[in-house]
């Protein structure tokens, strides 16, 4: 996988996280939380708005071609850009926290297990044991097949509470039924999780600026976000599991093997979607287009 199709946007700070060129995909994600666990506020890092994630953006998306992304206020390492009045950052689609946290609480009978006690763990024995697909998973977390820009605070709304939400079938799901529908409600079950967001007009307003540029329409999203693997054949979104769009059905439910069969398509989703990615930056440094 140590190809340029398949870069790792964490290998951007090895020296500050301490990467070497061996260094394994899950250590390195390792190494990426004890870091922020210890960072002050404005020097943390975030994959998914960092200078390399952004310069992709401003390449790939349409919309933002030609806009030049800036610093997030008081931060080091953070990064944003403006499109017709809109900001716009990145969002790392499905995040590699919650399957881990459930890996560490089937295979060593873990309750209560955070994000940065899984990181000790992994950086204590160097991630020897850890899995095949959890290893693969680690490597594409960081790659832009599994990451996107969205409009402001749309990464932490549509994660829910510490994150529980944190999987893009869900936002797939939300967002088509909102475009076959034109019911607002499937917006409000989107960015409300819990009822915790007190700004929902405005998260709405947001949401309708981003879907306007295209035209509201499903099709036209899935394409112009490079987002085919995520759907069927007929254009429905994936499900990473059973029962999670009708019920929300969390995580922690799983067994083994469908907790197993889960990783290998979300996996299967990236690698692909990392392919369009790369035809599309070939095309683009090559002075051509695709025709999307």
């Amino acid at each position: 996988m140590e190809e340029k199709i398949f870069e790792d946007g964490k290998r951007q700070f090895k020296d500050l996280l301490k990467i070497e060129d061996d260094t394994s995909a899950c250590m390195r994600w390792a190494k990426y939380c004890l870091y922020n666990s210890e960072a002050k506020a404005k020097d943390a890092i975030d994959i998914d708005v960092s200078k390399w994630a952004m310069a992709y953006y401003v390449k790939i998306y349409d919309y933002l071609i030609g806009n030049e992304p800036m610093n997030q206020k008081g931060f080091s390492h953070k990064y944003e850009v403006s499109s017709a009045g809109v900001t716009y950052r990145g969002d790392t689609m499905t995040s590699y926290s919650n399957f881990i946290r459930k890996y560490f609480k089937d295979k060593k009978h873990l309750r209560n297990i955070g994000k940065d006690k899984c990181a000790e763990i992994i950086y204590e024995d160097e991630g020897k044991d850890i899995g095949k697909y959890m290893q693969e998973f680690a490597y594409l977390q960081h790659t832009l097949g599994n990451l996107i820009p969205v409009p402001l605070c749309f990464n932490v709304e549509r994660s829910g509470a510490f994150a529980d939400c944190d999987y893009w079938d869900i936002v797939m799901y939300y967002i088509y039924r909102w475009c076959e529908t034109g019911e607002d409600r499937f917006i409000y079950e989107l960015l409300n999780r819990y009822n915790k967001n007190n700004h929902m007009a405005e998260s709405v307003f947001r949401f309708k600026n981003w879907l306007s540029i295209y035209n509201c329409n499903w099709q036209e999203f899935v394409k112009r976000n490079y987002l085919n693997s995520f759907v069927d054949k007929d254009g429905y979104p994936l499900e990473f599991w059973k029962n999670h769009f009708a019920f929300n059905r969390k995580i922690d439910s799983l067994s083994v093997s469908e907790f197993d069969e889960a990783i290998k398509l979300i996996n299967q989703c990236i690698i692909n979607r990392n392919k369009e990615i790369y035809e599309v930056i070939q095309l683009k440094e090559g002075g051509q287009t695709k025709d999307i």
